[in-house]
């Protein structure tokens, strides 16, 4: 859009540079020193609103970064997370699997005292009375 108006305003100048520099009948030194000297400043602000143009588009290629930056900084504050939370139900899951195993281990254990009891039991023999 700026290139566009700059290119509009070239032109146009252009043109009245043209025209001005129809052939004068009567130079006069003066009045070229003044419009060589309005050329020199129309220089200036042409080369300073380029300048001013690029500095517009790096300001813009800078917050497209900042942006990119800041949801990249989202994204890896949120990883952690995900992570910590990943890795407490793993371990949740291996202390469960720890304590269904001793809780077996345990059951096998009072169940063979429990049958090794019943066994002694059975087999012992009974006192009877004899007259």
């Amino acid at each position: 859009m700026w290139r566009q108006l700059v290119l509009r305003r070239k032109m146009s100048s252009d043109a009245k540079a043209s025209i001005t520099s129809a052939p004068n009948p009567i130079p006069d030194d003066r009045s070229t020193k003044v419009q060589q000297q309005v050329n020199h400043v129309v220089d200036i602000m042409r080369d300073n609103i380029g300048k001013v143009m690029d500095r517009g588009e790096k300001l813009e290629n800078l917050s497209h970064q900042a942006s990119d930056l800041e949801m990249e900084s989202n994204r890896f504050r949120q990883n952690p997370c995900q992570v910590r939370k990943h890795m407490w139900c793993g371990n949740m899951k291996m202390r469960f699997a720890i304590a269904a195993i001793i809780v077996g281990i345990i059951v096998c254990i009072i169940a063979t005292i429990v049958l090794k009891t019943k066994d002694s039991q059975s087999t012992k023999p009974t006192l009877t009375q004899s007259a």
